[in-house]
């Protein structure tokens, strides 16, 4: 039997272009020639299919970093899918050559046949005294099995042809495959069995067949219902990779939304165009476009299986493009090593198990350009590092789900145990806490971001210090950095805005160091200081605050100066309950009500600072406030320029007070100040005035070129006798 020749190089070339291309091997869809390697590429795509149930990537998106989809379970690390990858690898100096080396991975090669036996070698052997005669047939040798290769599969070989008759055919049957072509159909006559005679004596008559007896009408047959359109391949499987992904009738930014995806959902796809591609929802099926950037193809479970064992070996790995999937959490235990990938959006390791996706006791990880992206609803943290060292440069965590009635999980990046974090250029989103750090840990951040997590970006807790800077903390739904216990980070030259509650807020007994930053936009104060919290907070620009800028709560004091507050919504800094600040060289210009304002028991001492441009008075003390106020400059405000009532007290000395709509300073009602050394000119109504039951304590003040009065007394008949020296704004 003659073999068909193999086809010349030109006819191989030309029929490549008109074969589906996800059975075509990559070196041949960039206009190679045809070549053994090749058909075992086809070959193995094949089969590929049919275990799985999905067919493959193209070629391209293979190069693109798209994975082979699953076997099934029961094949699943078996020879057989070792050899079908080998066979399917993109690379040819690592593809299998021919069907032989398949069959040699699978231990399945066929032996050589035996040696035809010789006329000498047929001749039978002398039968043994007493054996039958028809032991052995003369002329013929006694049949002996070939020779086995110890532990080899014998039925692969058998069932690899089969499968792969059955499966091409089928294939065919759906369009995957180029079919054979079309041949004239023959049609065999069956004679009918009723209608054959017996055979008759030759010379007899045969009588005709009698006519049969009408029968019913046959009933019309049913019309066939028109077959379902073929299924569209899947050309590979996507994640989406952001918080929420919106599916469009058509490619473009101007088609209608179908429905909305959110990070972690499959998307099969069914197609692509320019920046678009064409998709179908696992859950549910709802068929649309989305833009492709916004999702990774899924990585297949042999690869990640890989990648877990090579971790877990202690070796350094290198993620492709795409998601790597983990069905549970990753845990390494003194690993010394990295991870790098192609992007932070680009290699993604991604699960949905509780606790951590991945966890890290003892060692030092090194994170470079990976993303570790927890999602759905379970309690989580994305990266969980214990008693270690860990590394990020240009890496994303994100996703981790709080447990509220725990109160605990949720961390994009949890560090206690004594763990220290160098973090650079890397990103922290959708978590409750971006960053969260316990004990004694310490993080060093620079060129970060922090944002859209629920509950804060950063949290510094205990003794827990690093440093923090050239960051931005924004848009989270509470606070944008807690400190807390006796924490200490130095917090400079960031960028703090749009948080929901504070910029920063400072409780406990800690002691922060905020420097250099914008404090803006945030939806209660830019930063607020409560407990004993003791911090220094200086030369930051504070501003466009929907309460006030700085607030001071309990017990809480420290230092505040040089500091920028500025058009704030309600009070530039306000000093409430009992704590006590000093304030020096801060500019509080602009702000929507007081400048600076004391109550309840609040105390401290505000000195240097410049007061200007207020529409409440500048400087207002009440409750049993007892301020300090020593050298400071209030000017141009829309009602007086300091003004201390209900019970209020302290000092007020060595104030200039300029160009007030009112007056310069006015005490009222209970309030027992003491008044001296002041310079109050250019006030619209007056210079100093003192009201109802006010104790007056005032000398050594100077009022000029004032409206009104130099000093005005509006007194209650019951009010003490006024102790005012003659030369005091007379």
């Amino acid at each position: 039997m003659s073999r068909r020749p193999w086809p010349s190089r030109p006819e191989r070339r030309a029929g490549a272009g008109d074969r589906d291309p996800r059975f075509v091997a990559p070196e041949v869809q960039q206009g190679a020639d045809w070549s053994p390697q090749a058909d075992v590429y086809a070959l193995a795509a094949t089969l590929w299919t049919g275990f799985s149930g999905q067919s493959l990537p193209t070629a391209k998106a293979r190069q693109q970093g798209a994975g082979l989809p699953d076997l099934s379970p029961a094949l699943q690390g078996s020879r057989l899918e070792q050899a079908l990858t080998l066979a399917l690898h993109p690379d040819l100096a690592v593809r299998a050559v021919s069907a032989s080396a398949v069959l040699e991975q699978l231990g399945a090669v066929p032996q050589a046949a035996p040696a035809r036996p010789t006329s000498a070698d047929a001749q039978p052997a002398a039968a043994p005294a007493g054996a039958s005669p028809s032991a052995a047939a003369p002329g013929s040798a006694t049949p002996t099995a070939p020779p086995d290769r110890a532990g080899r599969p014998q039925w692969i070989t058998p069932v690899l042809i089969g499968l792969t008759l059955a499966i091409a055919g089928g294939l065919a049957l759906r369009g995957w495959m180029p079919a054979a072509a079309d041949a004239p159909a023959v049609t065999a006559t069956v004679p009918d069995p009723l209608q054959v005679q017996p055979p008759q004596p030759a010379g007899s008559v045969v009588p005709p067949a009698p006519a049969p007896a009408p029968g019913p009408e046959p009933a019309p047959e049913p019309t066939p219902e028109p077959a379902p359109p073929p299924e569209r391949p899947v050309l590979r499987t996507d994640v989406v990779v952001r918080p929420e992904v919106n599916v469009r009738t058509e490619p473009g930014g101007s088609g209608t939304v179908v429905t909305t995806v959110k990070q972690g959902e499959q998307l099969e796809v069914l197609g692509e165009q320019g920046e678009w591609s064409e998709v179908r929802v696992a859950q549910g099926g709802a068929e649309g476009w989305v833009k492709t950037e916004l999702t990774l193809p899924l990585r297949s479970r042999a690869e990640t299986q890989e990648v877990i064992a090579d971790l877990q070996a202690g070796a350094s790995v290198e993620l492709g493009r795409g998601v790597y999937w983990l069905e549970q959490p990753l845990e390494l235990t003194n690993y010394f090593g990295a991870i790098r990938g192609r992007g932070a959006r680009e290699s993604v390791l991604m699960s949905r198990a509780a606790r951590d996706t991945v966890t890290l006791v003892g060692g030092d990880l090194r994170l470079d350009q990976v993303g570790i992206a927890h999602i759905g609803a379970t309690p989580a943290h994305a990266l969980h590092v214990s008693g270690a060292q860990v590394q990020l440069s240009q890496a994303r965590l994100s996703g981790a789900v709080r447990d509220r009635a725990l109160e605990e999980y949720g961390y994009g990046l949890w560090l206690n145990g004594g763990s220290s974090a160098t973090i650079d250029r890397s990103s922290f989103e959708a978590n409750a806490y971006g960053l969260y750090l316990e004990d004694t840990a310490q993080a060093y951040i620079t060129a970060s971001d922090f944002s859209s997590n629920r509950e804060g970006g950063i949290y510094w807790g205990d003794q827990s210090g690093g440093e923090l800077s050239q960051s931005s903390v924004g848009r989270n739904g509470a606070h944008g950095i807690h400190v807390s216990g006796t924490a200490q980070p130095n917090i400079a030259g960031n960028e703090i805005f749009s948080n929901q509650g504070r910029g920063i807020t400072v409780y406990g007994d800690a002691a922060p160091r905020i420097s250099g930053n914008l404090l803006s936009k945030n939806g209660l104060q830019g930063a607020g200081v409560q407990d004993r919290a003791t911090p220094e907070i200086q030369g930051n620009r504070i501003r466009n605050n929907v309460q006030s800028g700085l607030a001071y709560f309990d017990d809480a004091g420290g230092v505040a100066a040089q500091n920028e507050v500025t058009e704030n919504r309600k009070v530039g800094i306000s000093v409430t309950e009992s704590a006590a600040p000093t304030l020096s060289e801060n500019q509080i210009l602009r702000n929507g009500e007081s400048g600076l304002v004391y109550s309840d028991g609040a105390g401290g001492e505000a000195a240097l600072n410049l007061i200007k441009g207020h529409a409440n008075p500048g400087i207002a003390a009440w409750g049993t406030a007892r301020p300090t106020l020593r050298d400071n400059t209030v000017l141009g405000g829309q009602q007086s320029g300091i003004v201390f009532a209900d019970r209020a007290s302290g000092l007020i000395e060595g104030n200039l007070i300029q160009n007030q709509a009112l007056y310069g300073v006015i005490v009222t009602d209970e309030a027992a100040p003491e008044v001296t050394g002041n310079t109050l000119s250019g006030n619209l109504k007056g210079g100093l005035l003192f009201k109802r039951q006010a104790t007056v304590n005032a000398y050594g003040n100077v009022c000029e070129n004032n409206g009104g009065q130099g000093l005005g007394l509006e007194l209650d008949p019951t009010a003490p006798p006024p102790s005012v020296d003659e030369a005091s704004c007379s």
